[in-house]
């Protein structure tokens, strides 16, 4: 039977996976109370089509994240968010276009703050991918 190497959380790599999860859990649960109102079906297209991609890049890394550590995952999912993340902000910059960010209905400031966070949230897992790319290469170029 195997066991679970705890220590690896302590260190640097297991931190920062530690922080990916933690990101793509935050940025799902920000996107979600976004929508948390409005069903997506009954988006735009071209919002149903941002909020589908970017909850199918997050929920799909979330997912292998859990299952799969690698240098190339990493590589390939910091694009994929810094992608998905550039797409959802389209959505932000149409909601302060309609003065979302202005508004005095709370409701409305509450989800614009989520998208907002989400966002937010979506670039640093970006950053957060790229260090862990970058760090995986470090190690793995050292050790040859």
């Amino acid at each position: 039977m195997e066991t679970v190497n705890w220590m690896y959380l302590l260190d640097p790599e297991g931190m920062l996976k530690l922080l990916e999860l933690a990101l793509l859990s935050a940025v799902i649960a920000c996107a979600a109370q976004y929508h948390k109102d409005v069903s997506l079906s009954n988006l735009p297209d071209w919002d149903s089509d941002r909020a589908f991609l970017f909850y199918a890049v997050f929920v799909i890394g979330l997912a292998i994240v859990f299952v799969l550590f690698v240098t190339v995952f990493s590589l390939i999912w910091a694009v994929l968010c810094a992608v998905a993340s550039g797409l959802f902000s389209e959505v932000l910059f149409k909601l302060q276009e309609d003065n979302w960010d202005e508004s005095k209905d709370e409701r409305i400031q509450w989800r614009y703050q989520h998208a907002q966070a989400a966002v937010i949230l979506g670039f640093l897992s970006f950053l957060a991918f790229l260090v862990d790319t970058i760090l995986h290469y470090r190690i793995t170029t050292s050790t040859q």
